[in-house]
């Protein structure tokens, strides 16, 4: 089981901060578990991010995406320090939304993913008052030529690609 996160920092505006928990069944099907949608300050996103993994357990790998510019390599690292005793693996975004999107992409059109309903509501933007599982189905629904926000798109995606080719060893 992995969580994967896409990271934004904008109290109530802008992109969200999006979190997927997705696993693997002994058939070969995924599940996304868990989905967390947030438009929060820095702090809030960091808080966030902590106090999910505590709630999901150590058992739980971290993926954060990482932009490729220094203040996107200094903010993954002042997260990954924060999440001590946690795995964590901080990858660097360097393709297209789209493209990295297509291998998950794929599995959700054979229906070889599979979602578990989510209690957590979306506080702010287009998906206000929405259940977070309903938000990423919107946001799927319209990927990638839709204008709605696509975050959990990139964190699914993420997290898919986690799950499939996870490198041994590398987590922080």
């Amino acid at each position: 089981v992995v969580r994967a996160w896409d990271l934004a920092a904008t109290h109530g505006a802008g992109d969200y901060t999006a979190g997927v928990k997705m696993g693997v069944d002994a058939q070969g099907r995924l599940w996304i578990l868990d989905v967390v949608l947030l438009q929060g300050s820095p702090d809030e996103v960091d808080d966030t991010i902590l106090s999910t993994a505590q709630g999901d357990g150590r058992a739980v790998s971290i993926r954060l995406a990482r932009d490729p510019g220094s203040a996107g390599v200094r903010d993954v690292a002042s997260l990954v320090r924060k999440l001590r005793g946690y795995a964590v693996r901080p990858e660097t975004v360097s393709r297209d939304k789209a493209l990295r999107a297509r291998p998950f992409a794929s599995q959700v059109n054979v229906g070889n993913v599979q979602m578990v309903r989510c209690t957590r509501i979306v506080a702010t933007g287009p998906f206000q008052k929405q259940a977070t599982h309903e938000a990423l189905l919107g946001m799927m629904r319209g990927f990638p030529m839709g204008t709605v926000k696509k975050d959990g798109v990139d964190a699914a995606a993420d997290a898919f690609d986690e799950l499939v080719d996870k490198p041994q060893g590398r987590y922080a």
